[in-house]
């Protein structure tokens, strides 16, 4: 029992060394993504259209722009790539959501995070998955 308790110890102890280590690692990326449906230049287009009454099942694919502050006209960053779906039946809960993050600008230029995720309604603050 004894050594048991002393394993488990040294696994958390091994944990809290990895975390403080990761944490140390941590990198902090700040951005903006605007995501335009229509006008001249839109940055997604419905690709599958839905057979149901809502938009449950439709397809889209963006190619909207990342900047470092919040009007379009700031720096361009970046760019977000990839696809979303309308896969909750109520189309106002969530979206699937597939994407590349390019980034195009300093130290992180050439650098890509990818997302798989679920992007919910629900909440004022949307946090995805990075993969």
């Amino acid at each position: 029992m004894a050594s048991s308790s002393l394993s488990l110890l040294a696994i958390l102890v091994a944990l809290l060394a990895l975390a403080a280590e990761a944490d140390k690692n941590t990198t902090h990326i700040h951005f903006f993504l605007h995501n335009n449906e229509g006008g001249l230049n839109p940055t997604v287009v419905k690709v599958v259209g839905s057979r149901s009454q809502s938009s449950f099942g439709g397809i889209y694919v963006f190619d909207d722009p990342l900047t470092e502050g919040p009007d379009l006209a700031s720096k361009l960053i970046g760019r977000a790539q990839g696809s979303y779906v309308v896969a909750a039946q109520d189309p106002s809960s969530a979206l699937l959501v597939t994407a590349n993050l390019v980034f195009t600008e300093r130290m992180y230029n050439g650098s890509t995070l990818a997302l798989l995720s679920r992007l919910s309604f629900d909440t004022p603050v949307a946090e995805l998955s990075v993969v």
